[in-house]
C-alpha cells in the first residue's frame, strides 16, 4: 500500500511535550484544532520541556533544534507543553497541592522558554500547561491554560 506525504522541508513550528500517553492524543488535538497548527515536528521526551532543565540533555536538544527545526524545516516557533501529574516530575503526589504543582511546571516552562530565546533569539515561544478538570467515568479530561 503507498501513501501520499508532503515533500516540502518547511514547517514552521516545533512542538515539545511529555510522552505520557495520557496525553498526547489531547496535545495534538489542542495544537491542530485550537491554535490551528496542521504541521509541526513533534519532540516527546519524559517531562517535554523538563528536557530542558538538566544540562547534558539540553545541549544534545538544542544541538537537534538547530540543526534539524531550525536549520532544516526553518522552524519560527516552538510551542512548550507541561502537564499536571507528570511521572518525571514524580506525579501529583510529589507536590503539597494542586498550586504548587502547577507553579513548579511554570517555573520550569519558564526556564525553557528563556534557554530557547537565549540560544535562537528570532524564534517565538508559547507556553502552555494541561491542567486536569475531570477524571470522572474513567476517562480524563484536560484543559490547556497558556502560561506567561
Amino acid at each position: 500500500m503507498q501513501y501520499q506525504f508532503d515533500n516540502g522541508s518547511r514547517v514552521p513550528v516545533a512542538v515539545v511535550h511529555c510522552l505520557d500517553w495520557r496525553f498526547v492524543q489531547q496535545t495534538w488535538k489542542f495544537i491542530t484544532k485550537e491554535l490551528g497548527v496542521l504541521f509541526f515536528t513533534p519532540y516527546s521526551f519524559p517531562g517535554g520541556p523538563k528536557v530542558f532543565l538538566d544540562l547534558e540533555t539540553r545541549n544534545v536538544f538544542l544541538r537537534v533544534l538547530e540543526t534539524v527545526s531550525i536549520g532544516h524545516h526553518g522552524i519560527q516557533q516552538v510551542i512548550l507543553i507541561g502537564h499536571r501529574d507528570c511521572k518525571a516530575y514524580g506525579g501529583s503526589a510529589r507536590f503539597g497541592s494542586p498550586e504548587e504543582e502547577r507553579e513548579t511546571h511554570e517555573r520550569d516552562l519558564r526556564i525553557a522558554r528563556d534557554v530557547i530565546t537565549r540560544k535562537f533569539p528570532g524564534v517565538m515561544v508559547d507556553l502552555f500547561y494541561m491542567e486536569i478538570v475531570s477524571m470522572a467515568g474513567g476517562e480524563g479530561k484536560v484543559e490547556p491554560q497558556q502560561v506567561k
